[in-house]
């Protein structure tokens, strides 16, 4: 139910002014999910096309890549295909070339940093309009999961600094644009670093209907909480890559639905779950691209590199924006939806393990079977050199030789590579990047 801004009239509700423009980008999203594919792609390419101009005229980094061409309607995804892949490091050696004077009435501008969970952060402008539309996405996109948002929600996560098990963070209501447009249930938070016994204590507590939190944090809650904590409903993972033993695991052992959604600082919400289990691109606002390694579209059933342009922010140019990610192309889903469709997302490029031969792969490591997980509690492997891992192995007494060495030959024929395997025991729990997100496997040849 709609929460009205004025407390006499309550139906039908007055909008909060402030959250006018979320809940007018709402309304229309809601429609713009069903448009015939080809009519989607046309209004995708009226915004791209002033997005591509308002480049040319404001970005001292785009400008000139921009200049003299003929842009409108009609060319205006040509012209973008033209433009060369936007790196990271293009950003941090644009200084302010990559950002644009955004219309005033775009609202405000904030700035985003990057995690810099990757070595090199990026500080991103972002308008008041764009998050406005942002907000709305991540609401649809809560409406497809069919939640009751009158339910309580407990989120675990790195942005969370304050908060106790017995004193978490309380939040107004489920989120900034959501709360003041919606009725909601209570909300709470707990910082990632609480240790799990305590993560598991404070969701036995408070029962929270609905839990948010990251994939690898998930991994740890399901793997010492066997049986579904009490009152939960459903788990939604956003910030890593969700595998699927991770999804089966939930499954098997809470009987709940798991939701995934992807994101980044930069781009906002980039692609949500639908029940389908397939990714829902965001078209309203990006235009995501998936390339193979010679720049060409993915086919579905093709895996590639994921390339983002954002046509709805006007204080960053941030056009072929390359994340990092790599993607698998979706055929068009059952649900009907007609937004351009991801079937999973595979990984970030520094989760591709690197062999002598030039080839490149996601490893699996046999840590998830049976016996395996009854002697390593939890693990992570960084590839140092082609031939060298260095593994994190967490145990519940101290491995002796023969448990080392099985361990490394469990590796080994699972990546069918003779790897110098080091093995260091760590006590307790293996740390969490700065970003606090967990990261199973990293090559670091070449970083």
């Amino acid at each position: 139910m709609l929460r009205s801004h004025s407390q006499s009239l309550v139906w039908p509700a007055v909008i909060d002014p402030k959250q006018a423009q979320a809940f007018a980008y709402l309304s229309q999203l809601e429609r713009s999910q069903w448009m015939k594919p080809e009519r989607l792609r046309r209004l995708q390419a009226a915004q791209l096309a002033l997005r591509l101009r308002h480049a040319a005229a404001t970005s001292a980094f785009f400008g000139p890549r921009l200049q003299g061409r003929e842009i409108d309607q009609r060319t205006a995804f040509d012209v973008l295909g033209t433009l060369p892949v936007l790196t990271r490091a293009d950003m941090q050696g644009s200084g302010d070339g990559i950002y644009c004077e955004p219309p005033k009435d775009h609202g405000t501008v904030k700035v985003l940093r990057t995690s810099g969970s990757t070595g090199q952060p990026v500080a991103v402008r972002c308008t008041a309009a764009c998050f406005s539309l942002r907000g709305a996405a991540t609401m649809r996109s809560l409406g497809w999961r069919g939640l009751d948002i009158r339910k309580s929600f407990a989120a675990i996560r790195a942005s969370i600094k304050t908060g106790t098990v017995d004193n978490p963070l309380r939040y107004r209501g489920w989120g900034a644009h959501l709360s003041a447009l919606f009725h909601t249930g209570p909300a709470i938070g707990l910082p990632i670093n609480v240790p799990v016994s305590g993560q598991l204590e404070f969701l036995d507590r408070y029962k929270p209907a609905y839990l948010l939190t990251y994939p690898s944090n998930l991994r740890a809650l399901v793997d010492n909480a066997p049986t579904r904590p009490a009152g939960l409903e459903c788990v939604m993972t956003i910030g890593e890559t969700l595998s699927d033993d991770l999804r089966a695991d939930i499954q098997a052992r809470w009987d709940v639905p798991l939701f995934d959604e992807y994101s980044s600082e930069e781009m906002g919400p980039i692609a949500a779950q639908c029940p389908h289990g397939n990714y829902h691109c965001t078209a309203e606002a990006l235009v995501v691209e998936v390339l193979d390694d010679q720049g060409r579209p993915c086919q579905p059933g093709e895996i590639g590199r994921v390339v983002i342009t954002d046509f709805a922010n006007f204080a960053t140019a941030m056009l072929r924006y390359e994340i990092r990610d790599y993607a698998e192309v979706g055929e068009p889903c059952a649900c009907k939806r007609t937004l351009p469709v991801l079937k999973r997302i595979v990984g970030r490029e520094r989760n591709l393990m690197q062999l002598r031969d030039g080839s490149r792969f996601w490893p699996q490591f046999g840590m998830r079977d049976p016996q395996a997980t009854r002697l390593v509690k939890q693990y992570q492997i960084i590839q140092t050199s082609l031939d060298r891992l260095e593994m994190k192995v967490v145990a519940d007494h101290p491995l002796t030789g023969d448990e080392r060495t099985w361990i490394t030959t469990l590796v080994r024929e699972r990546l069918r590579h003779p790897f110098d395997v080091v093995i260091e025991q760590v006590e307790g729990e293996i740390p969490k990047g700065p970003n606090g997100k967990f990261h199973e496997f990293m090559c670091m040849v070449g970083a």
